[in-house]
């Protein structure tokens, strides 16, 4: 099985992805609407670690597609991505980094059914500067671009599967009145760390925390029941 990491609406944060799951992923897909790629800001998308070196790469430009055979005006547009390969090393294991300039939604729909291994998501809000997508419910966002993003998820993860959080835009964390942001870090330790709860036939462990971003961000291991 191919271990694939996805972290929509990811901007600059997808190097902290990287550097926690670097060891366990084979494949990182990031995507953000916000994403440029040319030559002169490629190095923004530079790993900078010691252990890995650039092996190739790929740049596609945005594609607008017309299907003239149906409609005029039926327009798809194939996002702009960067597709980067690096290997190890000392192992010489090579690893794919996918960054995609695209909706969340959009990009989430693109992944097979029980892909995701880690589904990776943090500093996300429903307010201005945020994406307003609520991968958690199944509420429809402010303008109506995404729905059912909760559905869609769950089907995308793998039977076994880990959901990083920090609470943002994070329904199903809320819901278990989890008041994290009032709690000292001996409190999230002896008291979150390891707590267990079922939601939509989902069990929820928490197995460990990262560093922090709007909150203290929690790795939660997801089985399908």
């Amino acid at each position: 099985m191919v271990k694939k990491l996805f972290y929509p609406c990811a901007g600059p944060d997808w190097k902290d992805a990287f550097r926690y799951f670097r060891d366990e992923v084979d494949e990182f897909v990031f995507c953000d609407i916000k994403y440029r790629f040319n030559f002169e800001n490629l190095k923004r998308f530079s790993i900078r670690d010691k252990e890995y070196e650039d092996f190739s790469f790929t740049l596609r430009p945005p594609v607008r597609m017309i299907d003239h055979t149906s409609n005029l005006k039926n327009v798809k547009l194939i996002p702009a991505e960067y597709t980067k390969f690096i290997k190890h090393k000392i192992s010489n294991k090579t690893k794919k980094i996918v960054f995609r300039m695209e909706s969340g939604q959009n990009c989430l729909d693109n992944f097979n059914n029980e892909e995701i291994y880690i589904f990776f998501h943090r500093g996300d809000s429903e307010g201005e500067g945020g994406s307003d997508l609520h991968f958690f419910t199944n509420r429809r966002n402010y303008d109506g671009t995404a729905e059912n993003l909760y559905s869609r998820l769950i089907k995308k993860l793998a039977p076994i599967s880990y959901v990083v959080s920090d609470g943002s835009n994070n329904d199903v964390i809320r819901e278990q009145n989890l008041n994290l942001q009032d709690m000292t870090d001996a409190q999230i330790e002896n008291e979150i760390i390891g707590k267990k709860f079922i939601h939509d036939n989902l069990k929820w462990t928490c197995v460990k925390r990262l560093n922090d971003k709007n909150g203290p961000t929690l790795v939660w291991k997801v089985f399908k029941k």
